[in-house]
């Protein structure tokens, strides 16, 4: 009896072993016709049969890599490691799906077994290893080029396949269509290259050209849950939820796995349609091999469904195993506006800047959701003039509601020259900044100012001032079309002695003359700002038309253009133009038995400026940059230069200060008639954030 048992174990396994190969023949061709869903289960039915077939293992991870079922491969990679004689391969591929999940830490881990990579931040850590990684596939490229021209067609077919796949790996789209073109013209049945190039299509943001393609795949090859669900996908990031919902209830008839039916009932929650929603999601089985992908789906029906709880509970649940996923660090973002969340806020958006969130418009509303914060500054500008500026005072800024953000700031500013009298003002601000949809932007600022300084001269109007509180506001709108070009058109009302930002930038030594803000002279402005930024590459400009309530009238513009030549340090070169012009000579100033300009009024006033400027990280808590430029200013045909520098230091995740230093140095001055000696200004100042 004992001998029966075992001949009858060892016939089983035989069988299950033999089963097992013909299945892996049968799932080539399923593979080949895109069944992916069909394919799946046949090899883990052919796994479940002889679970040590560490081949056939191998098979079905690389299968599911091929296809982007990223969570299911890492799963399979890992059972297959510790069996793998020679590990670099699976440890380049487990670096990057643990990256694409979100486990980072775990992602380096693995790629440091393959890279020398230095102890730097993570994001230059990742930076290296693209550098690496795409080199290494270029450099297979060279190879596989050099072999298509002695090689026969059956063979030139794989070797054109290798490198458009090494194409696809670099998110090189250009060639990536010239190669899938070429094949797929010879290979119409080479369904795997179409699918590979929609994918990176959509991958790039290319929907219409995408769909295109899964349309093609669909129509060739009909009734295939899987496509269906891959084009699902796509229209679900289009935001057409109700085309979604149709082609992802086909894959779901087609094939109910878990999958499309977590599809389905995500989709139902973004219609709205909650109850049908969580109770599909109720029925669905949790694998070890998809928890991330069922935990997702879950906190993102909660999240649709207003549900911001549980949605934030699933959310934290995620981030601590994949730390920085992605999508889980948005949608905890996202709730934190709801659940009044500080702590979630600033876990999400802390690592926003190196994980970057999948859309721009999320990218842009994350500096809306961010945690509130209260920062303290300290500014000092001073120059040869013997004009200088000191203020100081807290601002506080937090998510209100509906996409819009405000800051409450109360500071203290003097203003001092030699042989005038100081003045010293108190001011109040109120800001909102709203996002009406994804292209419209919104700015409004309150501002009270409340001078002590106590008016001898009168004004040109002849009446005299004892003291004044001046009302300022600023009205922007803002346009977007995403992600690379931004228009804001604005009026403001304000102080002359305000119209630049101070300390920040050179333009500012041509606005400080303290006789505009005795003399109560204001302005009110119409500006144009103009901004593109796309790679490495951006460029703005700015044109401002001036009445001033001494009657004069302003024109200025600003251009600058750069070009990032590094990401490590971030490093770019520019070229920056300012233009100022009055169209009369300003008020005139007197105190004391001294006489000045209320402020700077040049003629056609124009200033060229070439420069460069960096940034480094040195740690995760400590970043350092500066910049440096030379100046010509063709009114006095004379020379000048620029320097800037800062440091910045994060004493724990919420607490840091920076500290800022310029220099601006012009060999002559340029005054409305003539000309004058030399002229320099400095300016410091510390900044101190607190994060709530």
């Amino acid at each position: 009896m004992t001998r029966r048992i075992c001949v009858l174990l060892a016939y089983l396994v035989v069988y299950a072993t033999v089963y097992a190969e013909d299945l892996g023949g049968h799932n080539v061709e399923l593979a080949k016709h895109l069944r992916v869903f069909e394919a799946n289960r046949e090899f883990q039915l052919a796994l479940d049969l002889n679970p040590h077939n560490n081949i056939y293992r191998s098979q079905y991870a690389w299968h599911l890599q091929a296809f982007f079922l990223i969570e299911e491969a890492l799963y399979q990679f890992n059972l297959l490691l510790p069996l793998e004689p020679d590990k670099r391969l699976l440890y380049q591929v487990i670096g990057w799906d643990t990256h694409t999940l979100g486990q980072w830490d775990e992602s380096i881990s693995a790629f440091s077994h393959i890279y020398s990579i230095p102890n730097l931040t993570l994001s230059y850590q990742f930076m290296i290893i693209n550098k690496l990684f795409r080199n290494e596939q270029l450099a297979k490229i060279d190879e596989w080029e050099k072999s298509l021209q002695d090689a026969n067609p059956d063979n030139a077919l794989e070797i054109k396949k290798q490198i458009f796949e090494s194409y696809t790996y670099i998110g090189d789209l250009k060639q990536a269509a010239r190669l899938s073109s070429e094949i797929l013209c010879e290979h119409p049945d080479e369904y795997m290259v179409r699918y590979r190039y929609a994918h990176l299509l959509y991958q790039k943001k290319n929907y219409s050209d995408a769909q295109t393609e899964f349309n093609i795949l669909i129509t060739e090859l009909p009734n295939n849950a899987f496509l269906y669900w891959s084009l699902g996908q796509l229209l679900e990031e289009m935001e057409d939820y109700l085309s979604a919902k149709d082609v992802y209830q086909m894959a779901l008839q087609l094939d109910a796995n878990p999958r499309t039916k977590w599809a389905v009932a995500r989709i139902l929650s973004k219609l709205q349609s909650c109850s049908n929603a969580l109770d599909l999601a109720d029925k669905i089985a949790v694998e070890p091999s998809n928890s991330l992908l069922a935990t997702l789906s879950e906190a993102e029906i909660y999240l649709d469904c207003e549900d911001y709880a549980n949605a934030a509970d699933r959310y934290r649940k995620i981030l601590s195993d994949y730390p920085y996923n992605q999508k889980a660090l948005w949608g905890l973002l996202k709730t934190s506006t709801h659940t009044r969340n500080s702590e979630d806020a600033r876990l999400s958006y802390t690592k926003q800047p190196i994980v970057q969130f999948e859309t721009p418009l999320q990218n842009r509303l994350a500096e809306f959701y961010r945690q509130p914060e209260i920062i303290l500054p300290a500014e000092y500008y001073h120059d040869s003039t013997t004009f200088s500026r000191f203020s100081t005072g807290p601002n506080y800024n937090t998510y209100v509601i509906k996409n819009t953000r405000s800051n409450v700031k109360a500071y203290y500013t003097l203003f001092t020259k030699t042989h005038f009298d100081e003045i010293n003002r108190g001011s109040v601000s109120l800001t909102f900044d709203s996002l009406f949809n994804k292209y419209l932007e919104g700015h409004i600022e309150l501002l009270g100012n409340f001078y002590n300084h106590l008016q001898h001269n009168p004004m040109p109007s002849g009446q005299p001032l004892d003291s004044k509180s001046v009302f300022n506001y600023h009205l922007h709108l803002i346009y977007h079309t995403l992600p690379v070009f931004t228009v804001d058109l604005g009026y403001d009302y304000y102080d002359v002695i305000d119209t630049v930002p101070p300390f920040y930038n050179p333009v500012y030594n041509y606005s400080n003359q303290i006789g505009a803000t005795s003399l109560n002279i204001r302005t009110n402005d119409l500006t144009l700002f103009l901004n593109f930024n796309k790679g490495p590459v951006y460029a703005n400009a700015t044109f401002v038309y001036g009445q001033y309530s001494d009657h004069n009238v302003k024109n200025t513009r600003y251009a600058r253009a750069g070009y990032r030549f590094s990401d490590r340090p971030s490093s770019t070169v520019y070229y920056n133009y300012f233009y100022l012009d009055f169209q009369k000579p300003a008020s005139l100033f007197s105190q004391n038995g001294f006489i000045e300009s209320a402020y700077y009024d040049p003629i056609n006033f124009e200033v060229h400026e070439m420069g460069a400027d960096t940034s480094y990280d040195i740690s995760a808590s400590m970043q350092l940059g500066g910049e440096a430029a030379v100046i010509y200013v063709p009114k006095c045909r004379n020379s000048g230069c620029a320097a800037f520098g800062y440091f910045r230091y994060l004493f724990s995740d919420r607490f840091s200060c920076r500290v800022d230093l310029r220099f601006y140095y012009q060999r002559q001055g340029v005054l409305r008639t003539g000309l004058t000696g030399d002229f320099h200004a400095e300016s410091a100042s510390l900044k101190v954030n607190y994060e709530f």
